[in-house]
């Protein structure tokens, strides 16, 4: 049975591909990522997910053809069957079991000489071990898996294990030799004419740019990938092409295309069941609601991710939705509860070693420590921050990280550094073009010299700052704009303006910032001085 997926030629009493695990018979379930049994009793289409009931009936029908092939004493079909267990209980959440099953049909396997096999076994025991965030391990038996498929001259095979490796580094950071090990998966899958493997290159190439803070290769990468998977089978890249260009988007701060590509990535990740992008897209549309102020928006999009987390018990996602509620938490200004959330986020990015997650939980952490007013704490933590950042060469956390060691430096009053930081914040922010940290770093850098009385250089960083709120206040619809200056310190980039103004005697100037704002609790504030 040839696989509508990769086109490889399958036994045809298989029921997933030997090749890339696709299930054969798409008429029943159809898994283009690894879908957990949810523990709740909601369930998606029935048609696209693996419903608990209906993986039990599988794994109890395998486990009756496994015996019989022991009596039978027929190693190929057993080595098969074993196999196709160790999928069963993968998809279950049962990684143990399937590590087990793995290796026994790789025994197996061994024994015949059948590389394909073995391949497989290696490479399905590798993704389970980066799931599990034991890179070493993971690496090891994908890189296996590689020489092996090299062997038989299989390039599509070769590709698919060859991004894994590529997954693997960008888990841990090191996006310069992902993106080495992406485009050799690119390569081949242009030599060998294979456009679902292309389209899943182009879109792993922009997600690591998009890491490295190159938002513009990032774009253009991610429209190569959707181009590319048009009229294709390919929904899980699409999806991943989707929840990307949110991203990207809304570093930019062009905030309508964020809320727009994060509402096809929910959409369609509601529509084929794919619980880990849903989580993805709703913490996604959460951090865009938080920066347009809608901090009640937030929370509800936050609230439902978390579902989706304890419900389908994927751990793995317990240290972002930690993060996410701590930081949001902060934002609330209740600062000992998120202080105590990200702390959770980060014992759970320890235990999985995600390192991303851990440099944003020092940053949040810093941010907590500074607004409690423990300074000294705040600066340990946030240079643990920027250690991370410069590691795994992630701009976006270098950059905010940087803007906060500076505020920090400016608390502690030592101002040389304090300048030095912020100056260091802004060469990133120029050089990724990220419009929320650069309003953020004109804006604390208008505040330091307002600070010093030099009155014409605060007014200058303010003015830029204010510039870029508005620039991205102008790509919202009307429905987006609503709470847009309740993020605090884009209101209080104003009311710092037009403060200055008026202690220069310039009050038309600062009416005209006044009306610049459009924010009734600002119009409430200034009334009564400016009239």
């Amino acid at each position: 049975m040839e696989c509508y997926l990769c086109g490889y030629n399958n036994p045809d009493d298989a029921m997933f591909c030997l090749r890339c695990n696709n299930p054969l018979d798409k008429s029943k379930i159809i898994l283009m990522d690894p879908k957990p049994v949810p523990a709740s009793e909601e369930q998606g289409d029935k048609q696209l997910v693996i419903e608990k009931s209906e993986l039990e009936d599988k794994i109890q029908s395998l486990s009756e053809q496994i015996s019989h092939a022991q009596a039978a004493k027929d190693k190929d079909l057993l080595g098969s069957l074993t196999h196709e267990m160790g999928i069963l209980y993968y998809y279950s959440g049962d990684y143990a079991a399937a590590i087990e099953k793995f290796q026994k049909s790789q025994e197996i396997h061994e024994e015949l000489n059948n590389k394909q096999m073995l391949a497989s076994n290696l490479n399905n025991i590798g993704v389970i071990f980066r799931e599990l965030g034991q890179y070493d391990e993971a690496e090891k038996n994908i890189k296996y898996a590689v020489q092996l498929r090299q062997e038989l001259d299989d390039p599509v095979g070769t590709s698919s294990c060859i991004a894994n490796l590529g997954i693997i580094y960008k888990e841990q950071g090191e996006f310069l030799k992902a993106l080495q090990y992406h485009k050799k998966d690119l390569e081949i899958s242009k030599e060998n004419n294979n456009p679902i493997g292309l389209a899943a290159a182009y879109n792993n190439i922009g997600d690591i740019y998009l890491n490295m803070g190159n938002f513009e290769e990032a774009i253009r990468y991610l429209n190569l990938s959707l181009n590319t998977s048009e009229g294709l089978e390919a929904d899980s890249t699409r999806l991943e092409s989707y929840r990307c260009l949110g991203y990207a988007y809304l570093y930019l701060g062009d905030y309508q295309n964020a809320y727009d590509y994060f509402s096809a990535t929910l959409d369609l990740s509601q529509k084929i069941g794919a619980p880990e992008i849903e989580f993805k897209s709703l913490s996604n549309l959460a951090e865009m609601y938080k920066a347009l102020g809608s901090y009640e928006k937030s929370l509800e999009f936050l609230k439902k991710a978390r579902k989706i987390v304890n419900s389908y018990k994927i751990e793995s996602l317990q240290s972002w939705i930690n993060i996410y509620i701590g930081e949001l938490s902060i934002k609330l200004n209740k600062f000992q509860k998120g202080k105590e959330y990200i702390k959770t986020g980060l014992n759970y990015s320890i235990e999985f070693n995600q390192k991303k997650a851990q440099g944003l939980s020092y940053y949040y952490l810093g941010i907590a420590y500074l607004k409690l007013k423990e300074v000294k704490k705040a600066l340990t933590v946030m240079k643990k921050a920027v250690e991370i950042g410069e590691a795994i060469n992630d701009n976006i956390l270098l950059g905010y990280s940087n803007l906060y060691l500076g505020i920090i430096y400016q608390r502690l009053n030592v101002h040389t550094l304090s300048e030095n930081f912020r100056k260091k914040a802004l060469e990133i922010a120029e050089k990724t073009k990220i419009k929320e940290l650069l309003f953020r770093i004109h804006h604390r850098l208008g505040r330091l010299y307002h600070s010093r009385k030099e009155y014409d250089k605060a007014a200058v960083e303010y003015d830029k700052a204010i510039t870029l709120i508005e620039q991205m206040r102008d790509t919202l619809s009307a429905k987006l704009k609503v709470n847009f200056l309740r993020d605090q310190e884009k209101q209080q980039t104003y009311s710092d303006m037009i403060n200055l103004l008026i202690s220069q005697k310039d009050k038309q100037k600062a009416f005209d910032y006044l009306q610049r704002a459009n924010c009734e609790e600002l119009n409430d504030y200034f009334k009564g001085i400016l009239t």
